[in-house]
């Protein structure tokens, strides 16, 4: 620590106030975001803040205790907690975030409770922190912002992206809008003429269908296989591992539909152990049990555990429309689970939901629309897990004075 930073008690620095309000008032219909730490809305005004400050969540009923920064108008629910400094020429909101948001995990140990976990105002009134001069917390909160949004400008690209990605197979393969268009004599919205001459001009009155196109059972377009689970006793499967083995929790977190990485490896001796062996990158995935329903396409060769359902796109189906396919058929899938303890969809009652396979020139038109949009969000998630980091690196150095910047953009370009 440097010799111009103090050790303070937060009760010195912050005030901490808390919401007024019960959960139970909360209405998507109100003027001003209502904090229980996660973003609904609430339509009783009277307690509202306006200010800038750091939201704390009081209890940890989702796991862990949620932190937010917010600068303008909320309510916020009776267990979270309002922090603002006493005096701001002393302590930076923004750098109050990122300090707060770094020790969660260890107030989590100094909580209490047994089911629940709490945060009493005793236990952050006496809480320690190092503060540096504020025009050292600005500097570090600006290098730590800077980066925080540049993850979530990806995360946002990666929505509007994948958004797009389902607005086109929905248009082209459910509603069949390009076909309907031309049913009507007129040219498909947004699409060029040579794409739009690929697509048939009637229905099929018997089935509904594009002409020309037809009506499958996924498991005959698709290679449906499942994985396994190498012995975790026997070190000559895991140990050095460099091969990538995953397990439905490494999607967990995963938001972009895409899987670039996995936490644990294989060696060569662990992979001889799964059944389907080292799956090809774009294979789809998509959890079959605790829970149904995660999806991504592998960006790595890869081995799955048994619970997943893996397509292999070896036939005319690209990755990118299976993928979508299942996003549509969601519903339908899960409903075909079954299991007492936990619900499962075996491979036996996935294969045969109903898929449609338009053409071949239409399939090549869009994946090669679309394959692009999943490429860039690929792209976004690596630069992502790059920021991250590089902030986790950053993060615990900064704010323990072992590094001193004199320009945020030192970091913020590195």
């Amino acid at each position: 620590m440097k010799s111009n930073w103090c050790t303070v008690k937060l009760q010195e620095i912050v005030l901490f106030k808390t919401g007024k309000l019960d959960s139970n008032a909360a209405d998507e219909q109100g003027d001003y975001p209502f904090f229980t730490c996660s973003p609904v809305t609430l339509a009783i005004n009277e307690y509202a803040f306006d200010t800038e400050a750091v939201l704390l969540a009081g209890n940890n009923a989702n796991g862990v205790f949620s932190v937010k920064y917010y600068n303008g108008k909320f309510n916020a629910y009776q267990r979270t907690y309002v922090i603002t400094p006493i005096d701001k020429s002393i302590v930076s909101v923004r750098w109050l975030y990122f300090r707060i948001k770094h020790v969660t995990a260890e107030l989590q140990q100094m909580s209490v409770g047994t089911a629940t976990k709490f945060l009493t105002k005793k236990i952050l009134d006496a809480y320690e922190v190092q503060l540096p001069p504020i025009v050292e917390q600005e500097k570090q909160a600006q290098i730590l912002w800077n980066l925080q949004n540049k993850l979530d400008l990806n995360t946002q690209n990666n929505q509007t992206l994948e958004q797009m990605a389902q607005a086109i197979f929905k248009s082209w393969f459910v509603d069949f809008e390009p076909v309907k268009a031309k049913m009507r004599g007129e040219q498909p919205e947004g699409m060029d003429e040579a794409t739009a001459s690929l697509f048939p001009e009637k229905l099929v009155s018997d089935t509904g269908l594009p002409e020309g196109w037809k009506i499958s059972e996924i498991g005959d377009e698709v290679a449906v296989v499942g994985g396994g689970t190498p012995s975790k006793k026997n070190d000559n499967f895991w140990v050095g591992g460099h091969i990538h083995w995953t397990s439905p929790k490494d999607l967990s977190g995963v938001q972009d539909k895409v899987l670039l990485d996995t936490a644990s490896k294989l060696t060569e001796a662990g992979l001889k152990k799964v059944s389907s062996g080292l799956l090809p990158v774009d294979t789809v995935l998509l959890s079959s049990r605790a829970p149904v329903g995660y999806l991504a396409l592998a960006k790595v060769p890869l081995a799955v555990n048994q619970g997943y359902i893996a397509m292999k796109c070896e036939k005319a189906l690209p990755p990118e429309f299976v993928l979508q396919w299942c996003v549509h058929r969601m519903d339908e899938i899960k409903q075909r689970a079954s299991g007492s303890t936990f619900a499962e969809i075996s491979k036996k009652n996935f294969k045969p939901i109903s898929v449609v396979v338009p053409s071949e020139d239409v399939l090549n038109a869009y994946q090669k629309l679309v394959k692009p949009l999943y490429d860039a969000i690929t792209s976004n998630v690596r630069q992502s897990e790059q920021l991250s980091t590089l902030r986790d690196t950053l993060l615990p150095k900064l704010l323990s004075g072992e590094l001193h910047l004199t320009d945020p953009v030192e970091v913020t370009n590195v």
